[in-house]
């Protein structure tokens, strides 16, 4: 003896067999279903000065809709407020609240994103900085963090060999802010040599020696006469030093007026090897 169900709920389908003997044969049972209550969420966020927040609804459910009307899961945002969005499952509704503040500023200007130097300067970074929160953090990177005199300040001393570029990134317990700085490295030698000295002794021009704005070591300097006569000769000698040059004289006398011929062997930043070579007048 068998007992049809019928009018189940859809999910336990349209009929079913009951091999009790104590089921009746005909009985209406009235099934009252009940709504899910609606969740709600709150949530703090924080917006940072002259940024883009992206509100992100994904966690929360399926299908969306915000207060604007946009259907989309990720709403970008760029004014403080509060956000309303609506997500669906299936059920009732779910409201999700986003409390959109402003963060504490911090801002980092310098006057020029791009600096040329030449190989061998020191140059000074000094951003101006505004810090509204209650932390700070400085860290500079870049490839040749060795060229500067600190990583974590906020004013560095830099002397890069190649050209480079840096980035200082400054935060505080909620924001954060970038500066890039890019310096360009003229790598050419410069060296200045009189044409003409008066080695009188009167505390005047006395010298003749080799000047430069870049850093070198002298290795070699010899000074020669119109027959190709050795008259002077130093090594391992500084370079913008008048004392390592030539007074004018040979084996203790003046040597004579006209013109003589110089070579210098300089070995520069970077183990760079560079052979120079002139001519010079003495004037009595």
């Amino acid at each position: 003896q068998r007992a049809i169900l019928s009018g189940l709920p859809l999910a336990l389908g349209p009929r079913r067999l009951s091999f009790n003997a104590d089921t009746i044969s005909n009985d209406s049972t009235t099934l009252h279903v009940f709504g899910v209550d609606s969740d709600s969420t709150y949530l703090e966020k924080t917006l940072c000065p002259g940024e883009t927040l992206v509100l992100d609804g994904t966690p929360f459910g399926t299908s969306f809709l915000w207060e604007d009307g946009s259907t989309r899961a990720r709403l970008p945002v760029i004014q403080t407020g509060r956000y309303q969005l609506s997500v669906f499952n299936g059920c009732e509704p779910s409201q999700v609240f986003f409390d959109v503040t402003e963060g504490p500023l911090i801002d980092i200007e310098f006057p020029q994103d791009t600096i040329g130097i030449h190989l061998g300067e020191v140059y000074p970074i000094s951003p101006t900085l505004t810090n509204l929160g209650n932390t700070l953090e400085l860290v500079w990177e870049g490839p040749l963090e060795e060229a500067l005199s600190c990583l974590n300040c906020l004013a560095p001393a830099a002397k890069p060999l190649d050209n480079t570029r840096y980035t200082l990134r400054a935060a505080n317990e909620l924001c954060a802010d970038t500066l890039h700085v890019t310096f360009l490295v003229d790598k050419s030698r410069r060296i200045y040599a009189p044409n003409a000295f008066s080695p009188n002794r009167d505390g005047r021009n006395d010298y003749f020696y080799l000047q430069s704005p870049d850093f070198g070591v002298i290795h070699s300097f010899s000074v020669y006469d119109r027959w190709g006569g050795l008259v002077f000769q130093s090594s391992e000698s500084e370079m913008n030093q008048p004392q390592s040059g030539w007074d004018g004289w040979k084996m203790g006398k003046p040597v004579p007026e006209g013109a003589y011929l110089w070579t210098a062997e300089i070995e520069f930043i970077g183990e760079i090897m560079e052979v120079f070579s002139g001519e010079v007048a003495v004037l009595r």
